[in-house]
């Protein structure tokens, strides 16, 4: 007689992980409510919390993304209860993963911002900084000011958490996260800032002194798109002083020279001299034409101020064309 294999189980399926998820959860709550001389409330709390995150895994295993937040949050909370502050950061990473699928950016961040908060405060400041990154990240995503300005802040909380892992090859990613966000919004003085920071700390090792002149040639495009001229001129001054190859002779110098003259005298079609010339040697990205429309644009206010006309919607026009 031939041998059968034994049958196979069948798999569970979506609707199957969502009832055994409801039966963690049930079995979670009625963990609180239990009552014994033999135990104290930390434990009753700790099973609680380990009961709503077995419920959560079941929840993402049948694709129910509402229903896992909610029970990682309530997971989240009672570890807190029982003195777990690790296990509730890593159920409110879990949380977080879970509104980020079901498409809640708010409800995410919120969560990515308590994980941060509770790692930080153990010490774990690569745990921290993982969960700020993945936050800011998401943060950016939605492309929308509000939520890039907080995403701003975000990633200057993991440049902290990483100078204090002393990974500044990751700290400075996050720096240009913030230069680069804060000049999209237009908050030229805070870009500006953030590029020279991105700068000087280049100048700290042999390989990264190379891309020191490309951040001190954005922090002066940024000062000169918040229409300071003096500022721009003064740091262009600095800057020379700081790195050898940021000098009159290269062509990344005599733009920034060439532009501070223009904002100085009021000159757009110098700015769309300046921007022609340098795109011949050295192309212009879309980020640098962007702050090159801003310049023009601080000179034409000034104009709009003087009783001149207001500019037309093609200076885009004026400068190279590279989208």
């Amino acid at each position: 007689r031939g041998w059968n294999p034994p049958p196979r189980k069948k798999q569970m399926d979506g609707a199957g992980h969502v009832k055994k998820a409801k039966e963690k959860a049930a079995k979670a709550e009625s963990a609180l409510k239990k009552f014994s001389f033999f135990s104290n409330s930390q434990t009753k709390y700790e099973d609680a919390a380990e009961a709503f995150g077995d419920a959560g895994k079941l929840y993402l295993m049948g694709k129910a993304f509402p229903q896992a937040a909610d029970v990682y949050e309530k997971s989240a909370d009672y570890y807190l209860k029982a003195k777990s502050e690790f296990d509730a950061a890593t159920a409110r990473v879990k949380a977080a993963e879970a509104a980020q699928k079901m498409g809640s950016a708010d409800r995410c961040a919120y969560n990515y911002k308590q994980a941060i908060h509770l790692y930080a405060g153990l010490g774990k400041s690569a745990m921290a900084a993982g969960a700020a990154k993945k936050c800011a990240e998401l943060l950016e995503s939605e492309n929308e000011p509000t939520a890039q300005a907080q995403a701003i802040e975000i990633y200057k909380e993991a440049i902290d958490l990483y100078d204090a892992e002393n990974r500044p090859q990751a700290a400075n990613s996050a720096r240009e996260k913030v230069a680069t966000l804060s000049a999209a919004i237009g908050s030229y003085e805070e870009a500006s800032a953030a590029f020279e920071d991105l700068g000087k700390q280049a100048l700290q090792t042999n390989l990264g002194k190379f891309n020191a002149k490309k951040w001190f040639t954005n922090s002066v495009l940024c000062a000169l798109a918040r229409d300071d001229s003096v500022k721009a001129r003064n740091k262009l001054l600095e800057f020379g002083s700081l790195d050898y190859s940021f000098d009159a002779s290269t062509r990344d110098h005599q733009l920034c020279t060439a532009l501070v003259e223009a904002v100085d005298n009021h000159d757009p079609d110098a700015i769309a001299q300046a921007a022609a010339d340098y795109d011949k040697v050295k192309k212009l990205d879309p980020w640098m034409t962007k702050v090159l429309l801003a310049i023009k644009a601080t000179i034409h206010e000034d104009e709009l101020q003087g009783g001149a006309a207001p500019p037309d919607d093609d200076d885009a026009e004026d400068l190279p064309d590279l989208t």
